[in-house]
């Protein structure tokens, strides 16, 4: 699921007006993938007066937290969704979760050409530079070991946390290409990083000596190559090459 999607979910549940900003967070809850804080930053689309009224808008924004926890509960693609005051968590299906894969590697070039006047310092990005290295060269050694990359029906079940974060902040590339301000690209390319190494320090994508190739090893080398993809799209997207090699 994109993060417009589930924002998509929200503004349904709460009948948010056109042109209303739906905020949504990537999730630090252990169980959640995504928080929003709707009830409290929305108000004042949604009931001006009680926006007005310090004597009951706590309680206003718990209840609609509530409300809006209920709704999303019923969605085909949320676990659960709970209210914690007046923000919302979200835990997705880890299914739902892994359409963005398939998704970044068929609609974005493996190799995305540098347009454009370079709009970014390279030192600045370099961290970000060095994952996608890390990435390609994650993916060679996977291949090596005859590892093929491919998202599993039975592979859901297996995901842990890692695997979970990385997911939610790959959902974000394509928000962020979209406004496409340095800045936009920027900030996601440095929360993709830094989900990515969490991601690299705790998981494989080939087995270890002769164990045998499972279904995770090859949905982690697909995710591994979507996050490759990405990062090399979001930093020729602000006119720097994406590196092949550590």
């Amino acid at each position: 699921m994109w993060p417009d999607d589930l924002a998509a979910a929200i503004a349904r549940v709460l009948a948010i007006p056109a042109g209303a900003p739906v905020p949504l967070r990537a999730g630090t809850h252990a169980s959640a993938d995504w928080h929003t804080d709707a009830a409290r930053t929305l108000i004042r689309w949604l009931d001006p007066e009680a926006a007005a009224d310090p004597d009951t808008v706590d309680a206003w924004q718990n209840a609609t937290a509530r409300r809006l926890a209920d709704g999303l509960d019923s969605h085909d693609d949320v676990v659960r969704a709970w209210a914690d005051g007046a923000t919302v968590r979200v835990a997705l299906t880890s299914t739902c979760l892994l359409r963005v894969v398939p998704a970044v590697l068929s609609e974005w070039p493996d190799t995305p050409r540098r347009t454009g006047e370079r709009r970014a310092d390279a030192d600045a990005l370099s961290d970000v530079r060095f994952a996608h290295a890390r990435a390609r060269n994650v993916s060679r050694i996977a291949r090596a070991h005859r590892v093929a990359p491919a998202v599993l029906p039975g592979v859901a079940t297996e995901l842990e946390t890692p695997d979970r974060r990385l997911l939610v902040a790959l959902a974000g590339s394509r928000s962020a290409l979209r406004v496409g301000t340095v800045r936009a690209v920027h900030a996601h390319a440095r929360a993709l990083t830094s989900a990515y190494h969490l991601w690299y320090a705790s998981t494989r994508t080939a087995p270890r000596a002769a164990d045998e190739i499972t279904s995770i090893h090859r949905t982690r080398l697909a995710l591994n190559d979507a996050v490759a993809v990405a990062l090399a799209t979001e930093l020729t997207a602000v006119g720097l090459d994406a590196p092949e090699h550590l």
